[in-house]
């Protein structure tokens, strides 16, 4: 589930950066947050209903356990169907370099007609470390349970790896790479470049590999 308008303007290249979107994106980002934040994303592919999403999230640092919760809501899909997920985010900072996140998801996969609805849950582990100061390694791992979704042909919740970097050549200019496997399909491979022309301004491009999509975006 990768969200934000930066992710998405990256390829979702995404993993090795710390901000509001590392609720969906590597929950261990959210230690580093200093103040509470908000955000909010609606996104609607191919201009069909069908394939609407729309997510919010809120973290809350607290300095006094050294950690941040987060809440986020994530929903994919229309009325005859949708996959709605809500998930609790505990990140804690260990010293200034490293944190690691938790994060229990519970999963409603709302379908219409004669078929079954189902209410399950999962988690997400997830580590980000500075390298350097303009250097992060992140990692994170979507439901390592392997949580079913249907007796039928043993049906599970995707079980999806994720290992990246983000590396900052100057106050202007960050890369950031990723590779992306699920259990199922070939490994995706992403990469992503935003550049700032002022401080106040960042122009960004991507490319995802399987299947390979590009992406722009202004901030």
């Amino acid at each position: 589930y990768p969200a934000g308008a930066k992710s998405a303007s990256l390829g979702h290249a995404s993993v090795g950066l710390a901000d509001i979107w590392s609720a969906y994106n590597n929950q261990a980002g959210l230690g580093f947050l200093e103040a509470p934040e908000v955000g909010a994303f609606i996104e609607n592919r191919f201009i069909m209903q069908e394939l609407n999403a729309q997510g919010l999230v809120y973290a809350h640092p607290f300095k006094k356990m050294g950690g941040t919760l987060g809440f986020s809501l994530y929903r994919f899909g229309y009325s005859n169907f949708n996959d709605n997920k809500l998930g609790f985010t505990f990140a804690k900072k260990f010293g200034k370099v490293f944190s690691a996140g938790i994060q229990l998801n519970l999963h409603y996969f709302q379908q219409g007609g004669t078929y079954e609805s189902l209410l399950t849950a999962s988690g997400e582990l997830s580590f980000l470390l500075f390298l350097s100061e303009n250097w992060t390694l992140g990692a994170h791992v979507f439901n390592p349970t392997r949580t079913s979704m249907a007796s039928f042909d043993r049906e599970k919740i995707p079980t999806v790896f994720r290992l990246g970097t983000a590396y900052a050549f100057s106050d202007k200019v960050q890369a950031t790479l990723e590779l992306e496997k699920d259990l199922v399909y070939d490994p995706t491979f992403r990469a992503g470049i935003e550049y700032k022309p002022g401080k106040k301004v960042s122009i960004r491009a991507g490319l995802n590999s399987n299947p390979i999509s590009p992406a722009f975006g202004l901030g």
